[in-house]
């Protein structure tokens, strides 16, 4: 009886070790996501009558939404998004929800407050829906509060299968060592603050393997080291010992030697032989650097030191002692800047976890002990050259804060928007008041200048307030937006690992796709006439900078409107048997059954990261605006910017527009957002000079219409409409100096990284009644920066 569940606990535990924290969840959910399909009873049940319906589980995984939906009621309209009702349309597809709308129109109040509930997912759902299964209420929160999903599937697992597949053991070397063998290497990763001598001291201790008796060497590897890992691994195959090589990634063209070598471990070593590896994980999944065979073949061990504010703090603190701090001869000074700096060092690592509001290129910024340690030893002699004659000299803020954050923590930063927040930060943090009484370093924590090492970690310890995204700057909803970013990337991960599963309602991937193809060739429109729309335009005098952005997006969108019907034509006679399925029609079907636009539409389009269903009726609604365009060959009331492929051409014809108007250099033009009170649809024509456009959403903040401000986000008001815009073009030297924001605009949510890097259009100018300064960076405020204040083009 206790087999099926002694069987997927130990097929968990095992590999649990090796995975990283962020895909620990996804491998517990595809374990028992199979388990409950098949089997409802884990324990006792032999027969095989799922206990989840699959609709739901598809459901769940797709998150399937309505593009298509009824229309929202007044009442619905006051609390639900657009996007949400699109996703609560699509869960009345399945046959528990079919009545959820109507329930919902009937009972707002009630669903209101149950969706504003903190954590919904320990409260049951309003009516009827309170008799649910817990599976079913999930997947609720999946239409209605997906920040919530993650949470509710733990508790889910926690309940239903036991706590050990949520809450994991404590890290246990010597459980690891009973597993390992002669011919089984130990692989760890290294992670920022990770001590894996440490880890591994106390299995060392109860041996006797020291390096002073040889049992035990410790080989940092790197440039020369090759032979002396060589000799070592062969004398302790031979003689018996452990050999730890560490930071084997450094080494890519030595690995395959190394492979060979462990090779001759699987022949004979001596028992009393062990290898430890480590190396840091690769930037990208396809960025590997270890051999495979080396992988497969090793216990691998991912002990992921915690990466909150508080564990990041006292880290950076504790990489000091009362001696480092002695050797600075100014004692009033420099305790006080070493807690900025450990906290400028916590605050910018600890920011990655929100994703792109924290650094736009958050996936490729590493800031390490080294660094910290090296600004610490940069701030101990600068504040030593400032004694004796020059003991009364100030501390040299700007110089410290020019080099920590242009040369130390900004020789990492390739983005210009992430290095003015990391210098920002310093603005904030390494100022003279920290040693005012009372001056918070950042909200809610106090700094602190007098006192020994163990009283500032005292400090840290007992007065660091619980973690808030308030902290880094931002606002609350950047944690709900890191919530709905992890259960996005855990349904992508898991339709990726399972190849897509099954498809709706038992059909067949090939009866899915066909469906698709059906549907998508009947809603494409016909190529746009460019010879009629050329020949209306007249002599090549009559074209504008408006009118060559048109003939551009119209051409291109024949281009992509000729692609897709092709490719969707030569899949559905494949799918007929008239055509051989083609590697590159195969990929199309994978990409179409998970919803995923085919790279071949995806290279000929625009940035997005949107899935099919949604971008096909994005691509429909581009061409309706260019279609009304081309009709008229004046410019739409309002010009839907984000439904340009291009929209840098659009702005560059605004520029060359006033520019030839007022014959001013286009060079020494540059453009200026005035942001107006109207709705998207409220334009009835363009201004006399530059341009209206919409189709843009604010992150990070909110436009305050009444005020003409940013204020403020609403909670879980993620990314608010921004109203009609008017784009204008300026002489540079006319510029707003004060009392504006430098904004930078991006295509999409991924606001630096993704393929091609980087999703910066333009920026615009945003009015704020907070203190601005001027640097090299522009003209902003500390606190929107902080923020993570963007405006965005698309909305995934």
């Amino acid at each position: 009886k206790e087999l099926p569940y002694s069987t997927p606990s130990q097929v968990y535990n095992f590999p649990r070790r090796g995975l990283f924290d962020e895909h620990k969840l996804l491998f517990v959910t595809s374990i028992f996501l199979k388990i409950l399909l098949r089997n409802p009873d884990v324990s006792t049940s032999t027969e095989y009558t799922g206990a989840l319906d699959a609709a739901e589980v598809a459901y769940m995984t797709r998150g399937t939404k309505n593009m298509n939906p009824p229309t929202m009621n007044v009442e619905l309209g006051t609390f639900l998004s657009e996007n949400v009702w699109q996703s609560i349309c699509g869960l009345v597809e399945v046959g528990a929800f079919t009545k959820l709308t109507a329930d919902m129109e009937a009972s707002p109040k009630l669903w209101d407050e149950w969706m504003k509930l903190e954590a919904p997912e320990t409260k049951d759902p309003p009516g009827d829906y309170a008799q649910l299964t817990t599976f079913q209420k999930v997947c609720l929160l999946r239409a209605m509060r997906p920040d919530r999903v993650t949470a509710g599937l733990r508790n889910m697992i926690h309940s239903d299968f036991g706590k050990m597949f949520i809450d994991e053991e404590a890290f246990n070397i010597f459980s690891i060592y009973r597993e390992s063998a002669p011919q089984t290497a130990m692989f760890f990763y290294l992670f920022p603050g990770a001590d894996i001598v440490g880890d591994i001291d106390p299995l060392l201790k109860k041996k006797g393997f020291t390096i002073d008796n040889g049992q035990f060497v410790n080989i940092s590897m790197g440039q020369g080291q090759e032979p002396v890992a060589e000799e070592a691994l062969d004398r302790c195959m031979k003689e018996g010992g452990w050999v730890f090589l560490q930071n084997i990634h450094l080494m890519s063209m030595w690995v395959k030697a190394l492979e060979r070598k462990l090779e001759q471990s699987q022949e004979g070593a001596h028992p009393d032989f062990r290898c430890f590896l480590s190396s840091e994980p690769p930037p990208l999944p396809t960025q590997q650097t270890i051999p495979e065979a080396i992988l497969q073949n090793s216990i691998k061990v991912s002990n992921q030191p915690a990466q909150s504010l508080r564990a990041n703090l006292l880290r950076a603190w504790q990489a000091f002692d009362q001696g480092f701090i002695d050797k600075c001869q100014r004692k009033a000074d420099f305790p006080g800047v070493l807690l900025a700096l450990s906290c400028f060092h916590a605050l910018v690592n600890g920011r990655r976890k929100f994703g792109f509001i924290g650094w736009s290129c958050s996936n490729i910024y590493g800031f390490t002990m080294g660094d910290l340690q090296q600004c610490a030893q940069v701030a101990i002699n600068m504040l030593n050259a400032r004694t004796g004659p020059r003991a009364a000299d100030p501390v040299p803020f700007a110089d410290l804060k020019y080099i920590f954050g242009e040369i130390m923590y900004g020789g990492h930063i390739t983005d210009k928007w992430d290095r003015r927040t990391c210098v920002t930060y310093l603005e904030t943090l390494i100022v003279p008041e920290l040693y005012e009484e009372g001056h918070e370093l950042f909200e809610g924590f106090k700094s602190k200048t007098k006192g020994t090492w163990q009283d500032f970690l005292d400090h840290i310890d007992f007065n660091l307030p619980p973690e808030n995204p308030t902290a880094f700057g931002l606002h609350p909803n950047a944690d709900i937006s890191y919530l709905q970013n992890e259960q996005a990337s855990l349904f992508a991960q898991l339709i990726e690992i399972s190849g897509g599963g099954g498809g709706a309602a038992g059909q067949s991937k090939e009866a899915v796709i066909e469906k698709m193809v059906v549907d998508f060739l009947e809603r494409l429109p016909d190529d746009f006439n460019m010879f009629d729309i050329k020949s209306r335009i007249g002599p090549s005098e009559n074209i504008t900078p408006y009118l060559v952005v048109l003939l551009q997006e119209c051409e291109k969108m024949n281009g992509l409107l000729g692609l897709i019907r092709k490719s969707l034509l030569d899949l559905q006679l494949g799918l007929q048997g008239a055509l051989n399925i083609s590697d590159m029609m195969d990929q199309q079907m994978n990409s179409m059954f998970l919803d995923r636009i085919p790279a071949i539409w995806e290279k000929a389009a625009w940035r997005t990261l949107k899935t099919l269903p949604v971008w096909f009726a994005d691509l429909l609604e581009r061409i309706d605006q260019f279609q009304k365009w081309q009709e008229s060959l004046k410019m739409p009331p309002s010009v839907w910017l984000s439904g340009t492929a291009n929209p840098m051409a659009f702005v560059t014809a605004v520029m060359q527009t006033t520019a030839r108007a007022y014959q001013w250099p286009l060079d020494d033009v540059e453009t200026f957002t005035d942001i107006t009170k109207m709705d998207w649809e409220d334009a009835t024509a363009q201004p006399e000079e530059g341009a209206y456009i919409h189709g843009l959403y604010i992150e990070g903040a909110r436009w305050d219409r009444d005020l003409g401000e940013l204020q403020d986000s609403i909670l879980r008001d993620l990314a608010p409409q921004m109203p009609i815009i008017h784009l204008k073009a300026i002489p540079t030297k006319e510029r707003r100096m004060t009392g504006y924001y430098d904004c930078p605009v991006y295509y999409v949510s991924q606001r630096g990284g993704g393929n091609p890097p980087g999703s910066y259009v333009f920026f615009g100018q945003l009015r704020t009644s907070d203190k601005t300064v001027v640097t090299l960076y522009g003209i902003y405020s500390y606190k929107w920066v902080l923020a993570g204040v963007g405006i965005l083009m698309q909305v995934d």
